[in-house]
């Protein structure tokens, strides 16, 4: 059973890949037009990165926690399923 997790989000690495790369895109085209970002903007942002790193981990790891859940539940009744053809449990 592939991955529930992966079809939701892609993982928070590359997510924080894709954050960096922006980051520096947009301070590159500010140098470009001559906008000058101050030191307490990006320090403000990168915190804020931070934060919502923090955020989708926790995310994460609870989508994780649900997933695993799911696949113990599936294959007992897989299980169940295969070995038990009268019908309800009696």
């Amino acid at each position: 059973m592939r991955g529930l997790l992966s079809l939701v989000s892609p993982p928070v690495k590359a997510l924080k890949e894709q954050i960096n790369v922006y980051v520096k895109v947009s301070k590159y085209a500010a140098v470009g037009t001559g906008v000058v970002v101050r030191r307490t903007a990006d320090e403000a942002f990168e915190q804020r990165v931070e934060a919502l790193t923090t955020t989708l981990k926790g995310q994460m790891e609870l989508y994780e926690a649900e997933q695993r859940t799911l696949q113990v539940c599936y294959s007992q009744l897989h299980y169940h399923c295969q070995h038990h053809t009268t019908g309800l449990p009696s």
